[in-house]
């Protein structure tokens, strides 16, 4: 689910092209609601967390970032996801596989998978939405799908 649900109206009336949705959509969303309530001017870009620690006295987080950029907080919501940061797992071979190789948070343009042998390593809601796409637009030769399973 890409919606906010404290925003009741915009719940009800953001159109959405499809139930499952692809990244710029996802983005235009992110963009959209931001500028409904005016969220951009408390956002910080282009910085890491460095630290966030607790201050019991005065009920707040103490936040420092990368960009140098101190704050106080009385609440912190660390919304770390597919957006911020893509997650190659440590597959055993991955680095001396020769065949092509895609990641969801970087797919490239025109790229055709048409009778090609596919495998899709994770289904979560992504790799569901890869696999349903795929299906249905390509004609590829062989398409599995697979979940990762790490000890």
């Amino acid at each position: 689910m890409y919606r906010y649900s404290w925003d009741l109206e915009d719940l009800r009336t953001y159109p959405w092209s499809n139930s499952y949705v692809f990244q710029k959509e996802v983005q235009g969303y992110l963009r959209h609601v931001s500028e409904r309530h005016d969220l951009i001017k408390d956002m910080v870009f282009e910085a890491a967390l460095e630290s966030a620690d607790w201050d019991e006295a005065s009920s707040t987080w103490i936040v420092e970032t990368s960009a140098g950029i101190t704050f106080r907080t009385r609440y912190l919501v660390t919304a770390l996801g597919i957006l911020s940061k893509r997650n190659v797992p440590d597959i055993a071979g991955l680095a001396s596989f020769g065949g092509e190789r895609f990641h969801t948070a970087a797919w490239p343009e025109n790229v055709s998978l048409q009778g090609k042998r596919v495998g899709v390593i994770g289904n979560g809601s992504t790799g569901v939405q890869v696999v349903t796409a795929i299906a249905k637009k390509e004609e590829v030769k062989h398409l599995i799908s697979c979940t990762l399973f790490t000890p």
